[in-house]
């Protein structure tokens, strides 16, 4: 996979996120994390570590979606699952499947991308994986690292459809996922702002 961006713009259910229309980005790789690409029309990636991050995205969604990112081993509450495989997310994915193995995945299988760093968030997988395998080195992030709280545009959608959100954030989480991406950015020499 060969792209020409120079910039990805990555959205998370967080306060901060915001509504993004690929027509004003068409030089920008628009990433929507998990049911965050209810945020994005026509988003270019939306990136999965756990299986109950598809939940609560619409069907009709999926069509809209470009390239849709997993693991090997999608998580189920937090933590691989050898029982999930790729049946699921299959039946939901319209466009591209892309499949890449994190540190947390049981078995390491060559023919995957492999992220050598430890994630802490769907997040900063996405943040790993375009700057290790596709060269992006400017970010922009809405609604990641920012707070505690998820953007009240999700709370209504996933209540209204009985969904709940794959994980819980504290102050902690938040610090450990900053440092992450701290991390990511010295090794990997990013330009990032975090909304």
């Amino acid at each position: 996979m060969i792209l020409q961006n120079e910039k990805a713009i990555i959205v998370g259910k967080g306060k901060t996120a915001k509504f993004l229309k690929k027509e004003d980005y068409k030089d920008t790789i628009l990433v929507g994390i998990n049911q965050a690409a209810m945020f994005i029309d026509y988003p270019d990636f939306v990136f999965a570590n756990d299986i109950e991050g598809l939940d609560g995205i619409p069907e009709n969604k999926f069509k809209d979606i470009k390239n849709l990112a997993v693991p090997e081993y999608p998580h189920y509450k937090l933590k691989p699952w050898s029982n999930i495989k790729f049946d699921k997310i299959l039946s939901k994915c319209k466009n591209n499947l892309i499949v890449y193995n994190i540190c947390s995945c049981p078995i390491k299988n060559d023919k995957f991308p492999y992220i050598d760093h430890e994630v802490i968030s769907t997040g900063d997988t996405a943040i790993a994986f375009f700057a290790k395998f596709l060269n992006i080195k400017n970010f922009e992030l809405y609604g990641i690292a920012s707070k505690e709280e998820y953007h009240e545009y999700m709370m209504q959608q996933l209540t209204d459809q009985n969904k709940k959100f794959s994980e819980t954030w504290n102050n902690k989480r938040v610090k450990d996922l900053l440092s992450s991406i701290n991390i990511l950015i010295n090794r990997y020499n990013l330009n990032l702002k975090i909304n």
